[in-house]
């Protein structure tokens, strides 16, 4: 009766263990980098509040950016989630953290347009998430 009562209080913390493990992965921010090119919009899923991250690779062109929330990945209709989301200029080879609201305003989908600032070609990499 023992050894069975160990073997259950086993099996117990084993399934503890793994339904922990299972919640913390459902629960990790969308930090992954994608990859931009100006002229282009693109919609992730917005896994936390922290600030959307941006870098402009390109040496000469600044970029423009508006960020968006969205309820859905295919939704058009650009809700505003903050005051200074619109027409940010990034200068060339500069990282931006962006603060915004889109998950304390209720989005799940964060939508970001790039586009050059002036003539020219413009490039670098992006996450709704920052941490």
């Amino acid at each position: 009766m023992k050894n069975k009562n160990k073997f259950l209080g086993f099996l117990i913390s084993i399934f503890f263990i793994v339904s922990m493990t299972s919640s913390l992965a459902a629960n990790a921010a969308n930090t992954s980098d994608t990859y931009w090119l100006a002229g282009n919009s693109y919609c992730r899923y917005k896994a936390d509040a922290s600030s959307v991250y941006v870098k402009n690779s390109s040496l000469i062109y600044s970029v423009k950016v508006s960020i968006y929330g969205e309820h859905s990945a295919t939704a058009t209709a650009h809700n505003l989630i903050g005051p200074n989301t619109e027409n940010i200029i990034i200068s060339p080879n500069t990282t931006v953290y962006i603060p915004q609201y889109c998950n304390e305003w209720g989005y799940e989908y964060l939508y970001i347009v790039f586009e050059v600032y002036g003539d020219g070609y413009a490039s670098g990499v992006w996450s709704p998430d920052s941490i």
